[in-house]
């Protein structure tokens, strides 16, 4: 699941695709490993406030929706 950094905090997102992992071939990674947000979704520099949580929440809900986890 992507985490949240702020704009400008971290470099641009590569973009890996689906991964199955060596060590554990059940577990699959998909898309980024992280999602930028506007420093205002943020109360703090770790922790989101609650605009930002909705946000990131409607966000992770409709990329596993296009993953089809909801079908």
């Amino acid at each position: 699941m992507p985490h949240a950094v702020r704009d400008g905090q971290a470099a641009p997102e590569a973009d890996p695709g689906t991964q199955v992992h060596a060590t554990q071939p059940r577990v699959i990674t998909h898309g980024p490993t992280y999602w930028t947000l506007p420093p205002s979704n943020f109360s703090d520099p770790v922790h989101m406030n609650r605009i930002g949580s909705q946000r990131y929440t409607q966000r992770l809900a409709q990329y596993l929706d296009q993953l089809g986890e909801f079908h």
